[in-house]
C-alpha cells in the first residue's frame, strides 16, 4: 500500500520479483468514492553475467603469423542490457602490454593490436546495465605471435649486449647472412652464431636447431661473460671450489630469451646445444653452467668414444658432456647457458652454513643443535670432512669427527650434510661450530660459525624399539632414544603427559621401560616428552605411538611340554612364531642414508641389522623373529644342517627401498664340534619365494665361545643359518635348480571326491612334526597275534 505524504501525493516501495528478462508492474490506486486509475510500467530482471565467445586466436596455443606485428583480437558479447567490453593482453611474465576497451551492446567485437614476437595471453571481460560482469577475466585465450623483424636491429642489439669483443650473426639454412626482415623460428632460421674473442680466450657456440615457436623478442636484457676476473665469474669459481677459473663463458638471462623447449628442430626433436672452447684441455676440468648466474654447476664427463653425442641420448643435465680435441674441447649441453674450465690443483672447497643462516651469532632453536651445511668442490674428497664443537669457554665438546656429505645430484659441484652435534646445550648459551673439508689436491679449507641456543622445540623421538621375552609371563621392554635430554612418558590411550607413566630415566636421550603380561595383549603404547625448557609441554606428542602384540604361553601347556608327556600339547603354543626385536624409526630416512637396528636378545642369533636406505621413507619399522618352528618353506633335506631360522618384517619400506642390508650373527662353538662343521662351512640363505639362495657371508672372528658372521642381502623375508659341507653344497645347488624349474610348471593335482556329507568333519589345524617311523613291523605283529588267538581258539574246541 502506499503512504500519504503530502496531500495530495501518495508514495511507496515495491520489491520486483519475476523471472529473467522482461516484466509488468500494475499499479491501481482508489479513492472514497471508489474510482480507480490504473497504470502499467515495464522492467527487466537481469541476473546474467554477459557471455563472451572467443573467435580469434581460435583456441589455446595457437600461433599468429603476421609479417608487421598487427594482431585482429575478435570476439562476441551476448548480453542486450551489456554497456562495455574489454580484452587486455599480457606478455609471458604476465606484464600488461595493452588493453582496449570498446562500448558496445550484443554482438561482434574487434580489436587490432601491435606484439612484438612472443607468447601472449589475452583476458576478455564485459559488463551490463545491471552491473552484472567485470570488464576482465571473464575468458581467456593464449596464442603465440610470430612476427618478422630486422636482423640487423637484432644483430646490433645483440652485439651491444655480449659486449665488445663478441659476434653475433644471424644465418640460414645455407649458412648464408639473413638480410632485411624476416621470421626468427624454424621455417627460415637455423643457426645463430656467437663469436666471443679477448685474450686467450675464443668461443664459438652454433645453435643449430630453433623451435616452430621461437621469435626474436628481448624481454630480458642478456649479456656474455668472459673476463675471469669480473664478479660473476668469481662467483662462478666459489661455487666450483676454486680461486678462480681459466675460462668462463656465462650467458646471462638466456633462459628468458631462449626457452629450454626451444632447442628443437621441426619434428620438436630435442637438439644438443655444442659450445667451443678454443683450449688444449690439459689437467682442465670441463663445468656446465646450468642456470642464468653460475650458480647450479656440473663436471662434465667425456663423451662416449669421445664422439659427439646424438639426439637418441635426450639432451639434459645428466647427459651433457664433452669432447676432447687437440686444441680445444666442445661442451655438449641442452641449453645455452653456459660452460667453464678449471684447474683443480686451484680447487679449495667453499663451506657455506644454511642452518643456522651465517651471520654475527644466529640462533638455534633446538638444545641439541643439527647443523646444515652447503659444501661446494669440483674435486672434493668426501673422506676428508670433519667437525669440532666447543662452547663460549672454547673447551672442545666434540673433537674432529668425520662425516660425510651427500652430492646433490650426479657430476654436481653441490654437497649438502646434515650435522646432528649430539651434544646438549643449556638454553641461552653459545658454541661454536668449526667445519673443514679437502679437495683430492689437499686443498684445506676450514669455516667457523658461532650460534646462539634458543631452545624452542620439543624433543624429537628419533627410534622406537620393542622387544618381548618369556613365554608364561612376557616382557615387554620399550626403548625410546631422542636428539636431547628429555623426559619421556607412555600411556596405553592418548591421553596428556599428566596421564602417562614417566620412564625409568629422566633427562636423558636414552630411555627404557618393561612391563609385564600373563595373558595375550595387544593394543597401542603413546609416547610423549619434555625438556627441561618445558617444549613439549602437557600435550602428547601422538605421532609417537606404536602397535604391539604379546602371545603368553598357558602355564599347564608349558609345564605339559616341559615334561615331554602327550602330543596334543605340541598345538598350545602354535601361534607363537618366537623371539622378537622391533625398532621404529620416527624420523624419515633419505636416500644413501643408513639405520642400523642393534637386537640385545640373546635368544636370537641375529646381533645387529644395518641397512642402506635406496628412497626416501618414512615411519619405518623392522621385525626381526627367530623362528621356534620350521617354516612351510623349509631348506630341503641333504641341503645342511640348520642352526636358526629367521624373518624379517616390514612396514613402510620395501625391498626396492633397500640398497644393501648387512646382518652380524653369531653361531656357537659348541654347534660347529656338535655336527662337524667348520667355521667356512656357514652361510646366510635367503628364501626369495621360490628358492633358497646363499648369500655373501664371512667370518669376523671369535668371542666368548660364538662365532660372529656378516652377511649381506639384497631385502627381506625368511632366513635360514646354515652348515653344509661340500656334499650338502652340490645337493643345495641342484634342490634350488628344482624349485625353480617347478615354479615354471605349476603342477597340476587331480582333486579327489569330496567326502559325503554325513562324513565330512571338522579338521584340526596340521602341525609340522618330525617324520614318523614306517608302522609296516607293527602291522606285521599285530596280523601274527591275531592269527595265534584264532588259531588257540580252533585248538581248544577240537579238543572238547
Amino acid at each position: 500500500s502506499l503512504a500519504k505524504t503530502n496531500h495530495p501525493f501518495y508514495n511507496g516501495s515495491v520489491t520486483l520479483v519475476g523471472a529473467e528478462g522482461i516484466n509488468t508492474l500494475t499499479i491501481r490506486v482508489f479513492d472514497n468514492a471508489t474510482n480507480v486509475q490504473t497504470t502499467t510500467v515495464s522492467y527487466w530482471i537481469d541476473t546474467t553475467v554477459p557471455d563472451i565467445n572467443i573467435t580469434n586466436p581460435s583456441s589455446n596455443g595457437t600461433t599468429v603469423h603476421t609479417a608487421d606485428g598487427n594482431v585482429d583480437i575478435n570476439w562476441t558479447v551476448t548480453d542486450v542490457n551489456a554497456t562495455s567490453t574489454n580484452v587486455s593482453v599480457y606478455d609471458a611474465l604476465g606484464v600488461l602490454v595493452v588493453t582496449s576497451t570498446i562500448s558496445k551492446s550484443n554482438g561482434s567485437v574487434g580489436a587490432r593490436v601491435n606484439l612484438k614476437p612472443g607468447y601472449y595471453t589475452a583476458r576478455f571481460g564485459a559488463s551490463d546495465f545491471a552491473g552484472n560482469g567485470v570488464l576482465t577475466h571473464i575468458s581467456a585465450v593464449s596464442f603465440t605471435v610470430n612476427a618478422q623483424q630486422n636482423t640487423a636491429t637484432i644483430e646490433s642489439e645483440l652485439n651491444t649486449s655480449f659486449g665488445v669483443g663478441t659476434r653475433v650473426e644471424l644465418l640460414n639454412s645455407t649458412g648464408q647472412r639473413v638480410a632485411g626482415n624476416a621470421y626468427f623460428n624454424q621455417t627460415m632460421m637455423k643457426k645463430i652464431e656467437v663469436n666471443a674473442s679477448i685474450t686467450g680466450v675464443n668461443i664459438t657456440v652454433n645453435l643449430t636447431a630453433l623451435g616452430t615457436n621461437f621469435n626474436e623478442n628481448k624481454t630480458a636484457v642478456v649479456a656474455l661473460t668472459i673476463n675471469t676476473t669480473v664478479a660473476d665469474a668469481l662467483s662462478t669459481a666459489k661455487s666450483s671450489g676454486v680461486s678462480g677459473l681459466d675460462t668462463i663463458a656465462l650467458f646471462k638471462n638466456m633462459s628468458q630469451y631462449i626457452g629450454d623447449n626451444n632447442y628443437t628442430d621441426s619434428d620438436g626433436t630435442k637438439q644438443w646445444v655444442p659450445i667451443l672452447i678454443a683450449k688444449a684441455l690439459s689437467r682442465l676440468k670441463v663445468l656446465f653452467i646450468n642456470d642464468d648466474f653460475g650458480k647450479d654447476l656440473v663436471v662434465l664427463s667425456q663423451c662416449v668414444s669421445n664422439a659427439a653425442p646424438n639426439t637418441t641420448t635426450t639432451p639434459n643435465k645428466t647427459n651433457a658432456c664433452y669432447t676432447n680435441g687437440s686444441a680445444f674441447v666442445t661442451l655438449y649441453v641442452p641449453h645455452l647457458s653456459g660452460g667453464a674450465l678449471a684447474d683443480p690443483l686451484l680447487g679449495t672447497p667453499t663451506i657455506n652454513y644454511t642452518y643456522p643462516a651465517e651471520g654475527a651469532l644466529p640462533d638455534i632453536n633446538d638444545s641439541n643443535p643439527v647443523i646444515q651445511v652447503l659444501v661446494q668442490s669440483l674435486d672434493l674428497n668426501i673422506s676428508s670432512c670433519n667437525y669440532t664443537l666447543t662452547n663460549d669457554a672454547g673447551t672442545v665438546l666434540v673433537s674432529s669427527t668425520r662425516f660425510t656429505p651427500t652430492q646433490v645430484e650426479a657430476g654436481s659441484t653441490n654437497y649438502t650434510v646434515s650435522i646432528d652435534t649430539a651434544t646438549n646445550f643449556a638454553n641461552a648459551s653459545i658454541g661454536n661450530i668449526s667445519v673443514q673439508c679437502a679437495s683430492n689436491q689437499s686443498n684445506i679449507s676450514t669455516k667457523t660459525q658461532a650460534f646462539k641456543v634458543k631452545d624452542l622445540r620439543k624433543p624429537e623421538v628419533k627410534t622406537l624399539t620393542s622387544s618381548t621375552s618369556g613365554t608364561t609371563t612376557v616382557t615387554l621392554r620399550w626403548t625410546l632414544a631422542t636428539n636431547e635430554n628429555a623426559t619421556c612418558y607412555y600411556a596405553a590411550s592418548a591421553v596428556n603427559i599428566s596421564g602417562m607413566t614417566i620412564f625409568g630415566t629422566s633427562g636423558a636421550k636414552s630411555h627404557t621401560t618393561t612391563i609385564s603380561y600373563t595373558s595375550d595383549t595387544s593394543g597401542t603404547y603413546y609416547f610423549a616428552c619434555n625438556d627441561t625448557s618445558n617444549n613439549g609441554g602437557n600435550g602428547a606428542n601422538y605421532s609417537n605411538s606404536s602397535a604391539f602384540s604379546v602371545d603368553v604361553t598357558p602355564a599347564a601347556a608349558a609345564a605339559a611340554a616341559s615334561s615331554g608327556g602327550g602330543g596334543s600339547t605340541t598345538t598350545s603354543a602354535a601361534t607363537v612364531e618366537g623371539p622378537s626385536s622391533t625398532k621404529k624409526w620416527i624420523t624419515p630416512l633419505n636416500p644413501g642414508a643408513t639405520a642400523t637396528m642393534n637386537i640385545l636378545d640373546a635368544k636370537i642369533p641375529i646381533t645387529s641389522l644395518s641397512l642402506v636406505v635406496a628412497n626416501r621413507v618414512e615411519k619405518v619399522e623392522i621385525k626381526v623373529t627367530k623362528l621356534d618352528k620350521v617354516p612351510a618353506t623349509a631348506v630341503p633335506d641333504g641341503a645342511g644342517k640348520v642352526h636358526s631360522y629367521l624373518k624379517v618384517d616390514t612396514t613402510n619400506l620395501k625391498n626396492e627401498d633397500v640398497k644393501e642390508a648387512k646382518f652380524k650373527f653369531k653361531v656357537e662353538k659348541a654347534w660347529f664340534t656338535a655336527n662337524n662343521y667348520q667355521v667356512a662351512d656357514v652361510v646366510l640363505e635367503r628364501f626369495d619365494g621360490v628358492k633358497w639362495s646363499d648369500l655373501p657371508t664371512k667370518s669376523l672372528g671369535a668371542t666368548d665361545g660364538v662365532e660372529t658372521f656378516e652377511a649381506t642381502s639384497p631385502g627381506f623375508s625368511t632366513f635360514a643359518i646354515v652348515g653344509r659341507t661340500k656334499v650338502e653344497a652340490v645337493k643345495a645347488v641342484e634342490e634350488a635348480k628344482k624349485a625353480e624349474e617347478a615354479a615354471k610348471t605349476p603342477e597340476v593335482k587331480e582333486e579327489p571326491p569330496a567326502p559325503a556329507a554325513e562324513e565330512k568333519k571338522a579338521e584340526a589345524p596340521v602341525i609340522p612334526t618330525q617324520p614318523k617311523k614306517p608302522y609296516t613291523g607293527w602291522i606285521v605283529a599285530l596280523i601274527i597275534v591275531v592269527v595265534a588267538v584264532v588259531g588257540y581258539f580252533v585248538w581248544k574246541k577240537k579238543q572238547q
